[in-house]
């Protein structure tokens, strides 16, 4: 009886091999690596601030035959394509453009199963970020390039540069290589950009050859080019940006596909990105009534977005500014909505401070009463908020009577 149980293990031994051996192909489509995979850039577990949602990833590849072989994926099991492979003295690098989305993101290795963590902060501001922090990745930390980049990244540009090559100034072509994008594919651009005077903004001390990355008010940098800009500083309504000497929080330093480097549609898209309760004004199904001028000019039509000596940044009086669009209103001091009605004064009856003006009556955006009155027409609402007294003693009928 033992020696049948002892056969019958043994064939069930024989039968579990024999699955196994022919299993273990299916379950490994890829050969172990002959070499090793080292990740130059960035660190594992790094903070990555960056305007553009991605990063790029380095792998050196120490054995050729190893570079078919792996793959990186992403979100979802995704397979991220490489951007290129340079073979460098027997040496491969693998650079890969990793899309990255707020917050943590994972990244796999294979064959490996080497897993890379970053955690992404979309940059906007360059107020209150502190790069100097242990976690935050930053490549120009030490040096221009670590010296095994040198190998392949120097100062000659490829032929087909879209370059407007300097006569002199801080030229900085070893940029190029890494920066192309930056330097080629925004519709508008920075000037510094476009003949790779880099080192114009990222180098504080021509004496010291490091890259840096301007921080906090960089106002000053700023204006050091354009200089007719200060005259903002010496203005009563600034715009916050301005005011806390941050121009990047609307411009890209750098360049992006809409005009004056700004990272949105300038004229309202850009503009409730902070403003977000104007938001319902700019949208087509709006149910609201809506200024025009929002939807074909948009906000700069009537206000500044740097800084003026009027109220809202406003580009004039409020009713100058009226009717400059509405010029059949432009000699009127009486007469609108009724007769001897005024349509400007000194005091505002509804708001403390103000002169009386259009927006006394009309919200200049826009509200869900028709001609975007402050309230609704159908009995006398809007003329209450003024002529309470007077209506409790009867003056709806002098009014019909224009007296």
């Amino acid at each position: 009886m033992s020696a049948i149980s002892d056969k019958s293990q043994f064939k069930s031994f024989l039968s579990g091999l024999l699955f196994a051996l022919v299993l273990v192909p299916i379950l490994s489509p890829h050969d172990a690596l002959a070499g090793d995979i080292i990740i130059l850039t960035p660190p594992d577990k790094s903070t990555i601030y960056a305007r553009r949602n991605y990063t790029d990833m380095v792998l050196k590849i120490t054995d050729p035959s190893d570079v078919k072989k792996i793959y990186v994926e992403g979100k979802k099991n995704q397979q991220i394509e490489t951007s290129g492979v340079w073979e460098k003295n027997g040496i491969n690098y693998i650079h890969y453009r990793l899309p990255m989305e707020p917050g943590k993101n994972i990244y796999e290795i294979d064959p490996g199963d080497v897993k890379v963590h970053f955690n992404y902060k979309p940059l906007r501001s360059l107020l209150n970020v502190n790069l100097n922090a242990p976690s935050v990745y930053l490549f120009h930390r030490t040096e221009i390039n670590p010296p095994e980049c040198n190998i392949c990244h120097d100062e000659k540009l490829p032929k087909d540069a879209k370059i407007e090559k300097p006569r002199y100034g801080p030229f900085s072509p070893v940029c190029f290589s890494c920066h192309r994008s930056l330097a080629e594919l925004s519709t508008w651009r920075h000037g510094p950009v476009t003949s790779l005077f880099c080192r114009t903004c990222h180098q504080s001390d021509p004496a010291v050859d490091k890259i840096e990355i301007p921080l906090g008010k960089i106002d000053d940098l700023c204006y050091s080019c354009h200089m007719n800009q200060r005259r903002w500083k010496d203005m009563s309504h600034v715009h916050g940006p301005v005011g806390t000497g941050d121009c990047s929080v609307c411009h890209n330093p750098h360049g992006d596909k809409y005009r004056y480097q700004l990272w949105a549609e300038g004229e309202k898209a850009l503009c409730v990105a902070c403003h977000r309760d104007k938001l319902p004004l700019v949208q087509e199904d709006s149910p609201i009534f809506v200024h025009g001028i929002l939807g074909s000019m948009g906000c700069v039509a009537c206000h500044d977005p740097h800084a003026t000596n009027y109220r809202y940044q406003l580009r004039s009086e409020i009713g100058d500014l009226c009717v400059s669009c509405h010029p059949q209103y432009a000699e009127m001091e009486k007469g609108h909505p009724v007769d001897k009605h005024p349509i400007k004064g000194e005091k505002d009856p509804r708001r403390s401070g103000h002169k009386f003006s259009c927006t006394s009556c009309h919200n200049p955006h826009g509200t869900r009463y028709q001609f975007m009155l402050i309230g609704e027409l159908v009995g006398e609402q809007v003329c209450i908020v003024c002529h309470a007294k007077q209506k409790e003693e009867g003056f709806g009928k002098d009014i019909k009577q224009n007296k």
